[in-house]
């Protein structure tokens, strides 16, 4: 059966370091969005995150996202795979994550972070939002029995003193390359979880 598991990815995630270093130019912002990230995420994608209700905070003015915040209990909220072995109200791990040198000029930010047994360190990501309202878009790349992967993680909320409200959190398939394995689902699948309380609080 095809899937992918939030929480569990038995294949070996590789964390891509971004080089994040374009021209302010190269990065003028479509549609609130950075170049960058237009350029990571197809359109169809976005749009089909945010009609599964994935918030998507644009902008150019993010808040200060330093600090590692836990988004405990973690509730599945919507997903398109087919088959999907798991529905809505399911309860994964925790979801822990760190950022760290973030940079308004260019919109980048790095993060850790730890879901069950899946992790990943110094991940180079891309940043959106206003006010106090923020989207972290991450490429990661996966291999599992040989088969490569590239997959969008995306968090999002608003920022407050003491932690994140309403936490969003999702995993969706960019390319699955050959897929010989079968293991991996379709592009544009994935799943959307959220903090269950609706606060992550900063560790």
């Amino acid at each position: 059966m095809k899937q992918i598991v939030l929480c569990v990815l038995t294949g070996t995630l590789l964390a891509l370091v971004s080089s994040c270093g374009s021209d302010d130019d190269d990065n003028a912002p479509a549609d609130g969005l950075s170049k960058d990230i237009t350029n990571l995420v197809p359109a169809g994608l976005l749009t089909e995150m945010k009609s599964l209700g994935m918030p998507v905070h644009e902008g150019t003015t993010p808040p200060d996202l330093t600090g590692t915040f836990r988004a405990s209990l973690l509730e599945l909220k919507a997903s398109n795979i087919e088959n999907d072995p798991y529905q809505p109200g399911h309860i994964f791990e925790d979801y822990v994550v760190t950022f760290f040198d973030q940079d308004n000029e260019k919109l980048t930010i790095k993060k850790n972070y730890q879901n069950g047994p899946e992790s990943g360190e110094g991940i180079g990501s891309f940043i959106s939002g206003t006010g106090n309202k923020f989207s972290v878009f991450a490429e990661i790349h996966a291999t599992s029995g040989g088969d490569e992967a590239r997959l969008i993680l995306v968090t999002s909320g608003t920022m407050t003193d003491t932690g994140i409200q309403d936490l969003y959190y999702s995993l969706f398939m960019l390319d699955n390359g050959d897929n010989t394995s079968g293991y991996w689902i379709d592009d544009g699948s994935g799943r959307i979880s959220a903090d269950e309380d609706g606060f992550s609080e900063k560790e």
